[in-house]
């Protein structure tokens, strides 16, 4: 867990979003969707009630991930869209 909040420090979220809104090819957005599910799942872990929420979560809003994910529901790649079903249904249901 310790590796991955180093990573997010060093704007892992970031680059994952951007290579999101820059590549169209399937396994490229799965790869980088199936990270960001990891890691929202390692914040969903740590995140302790009463703070602001998943910090992850926050970051990934803060850098338009919501937005790419969402447009890419559309995506005419199967394992693509189960990704991002998965993540709207589990990651994001509470917006931030």
């Amino acid at each position: 867990m310790q590796q991955v909040q180093i990573l997010v420090e060093f704007n892992l979220i970031e680059v994952l979003v951007e290579t999101l809104k820059a590549n169209n090819e399937a396994t490229i957005v799965k790869i980088c969707l199936e990270a960001l599910e990891n890691i929202l799942n390692i914040g969903k872990q740590t995140y302790q009630p009463g703070n602001e929420g998943n910090p992850y979560l926050v970051a990934l809003a803060q850098y338009g991930g919501y937005q790419i994910i969402e447009a890419l529901q559309g995506h005419p790649n199967n394992e693509v869209y189960k990704v991002v079903e998965r993540l709207i249904t589990h990651q994001m249901e509470y917006e931030v």
